[in-house]
């Protein structure tokens, strides 16, 4: 005889109780997830790259679709913002035309489009005439200097070998100065990340604009929680909100050199930074709402904004 429970077989509910699971399982997978529309710096950031991305493979480099990424149109932004900056050498000029023995004793070579370290020389005149790159240890004559600067910008993909600058050196001799790249959300200030270039792995600290450390956020790269501090942060704060409101963008990520002396000297705007930018969800959300609540301030200004 067959057990039963309220009239049923066992094997009758077993039944029921499967083809009831079944139904759960084909409604939640037929189920429309709502997305989260909370505010995500990484998410923004990512939109950001996709959109220039599909500008550059649609156009090219040469066409000024975004004109902040002309090292030069920075120069005209940060003069606007009264902001120091190193001299220009010269510029824009192709890799034919530079004139390495005419820019003194030390100078930077780089492309005008876009903002990254690749594609970059620094280098300084020796006394039999050659030329030390600081950053490979390099040895060149001032006839081999056209041709490394042209393979750099083809090799970083960075830039045309037909509009490059060259700046003077922000360096004191051998000492490199100290980077700081300061998130910027159009006036307002979220996060201080702090750069220093050795002969080994480049390491970074993190501050808030209080000047407090902000933790290991960045997984991607060495912390070095022993680098010094700033010797003024107020003034770099102030700089960074100041540049960051002559542009019309929610984020803008500038970057600035400080001297051994302190003097704090332009280095360049980055509308789109490399590297894993993901800080965890709490900073995430909480860069995401500066930029969304930065974007919200151009528009009431009535002028077009920088995607």
């Amino acid at each position: 005889m067959a057990l039963t429970f309220r009239g049923m077989t066992l094997q009758r509910i077993a039944f029921l109780e499967w083809r009831k699971m079944r139904r759960r399982m084909t409604e939640r997978k037929n189920k429309v997830t709502r997305p989260n529309f909370g505010p995500s710096f990484y998410q923004s950031l990512q939109y950001r790259r996709a959109y220039w991305s599909e500008l550059v493979a649609r156009h090219g480099m040469e066409d000024e679709l975004y004109p902040e990424n002309s090292k030069l149109s920075c120069r005209a932004i940060a003069h606007a913002a009264d902001v120091r900056m190193p001299a220009l050498l010269d510029g824009p000029v192709s890799a034919s035309e530079l004139r390495p023995l005419d820019y003194g004793e030390q100078f930077v070579i780089k492309p005008d489009w876009g903002a990254s370290s690749r594609g970059v020389m620094v280098l300084r005149k020796q006394k039999d005439g050659s030329f030390v790159e600081l950053i490979s240890g390099d040895r060149l004559d001032h006839d081999e200097i056209a041709a490394e600067a042209e393979q750099r910008v083809v090799t970083s993909r960075r830039g045309s070998v037909n509009r490059l600058i060259v700046e003077e050196s922000v360096a004191d001799g051998d000492t490199r100065p100290m980077e700081w790249k300061i998130f910027s959300f159009h006036g307002e200030v979220g996060l201080v990340q702090q750069m220093a270039r050795g002969a080994g792995d480049t390491e970074m600290r993190l501050y808030r604009p209080d000047g407090t450390s902000a933790g290991r956020l960045r997984k991607d790269v060495v912390i070095n929680q022993d680098l010094p501090e700033p010797g003024n942060l107020s003034e770099l704060l102030d700089i960074a909100r100041r540049v960051s409101l002559e542009i019309n963008s929610g984020f803008v990520r500038v970057d600035l050199f400080e001297r051994i002396n302190g003097e704090i000297i332009f280095g360049e705007l980055s509308l789109i930074p490399g590297g894993d930018l993901y800080f965890g969800r709490d900073w995430d959300r909480h860069l995401g709402q500066m930029w969304f609540d930065a974007e919200v301030r151009i528009l009431e200004k009535g002028v077009p904004i920088i995607p």
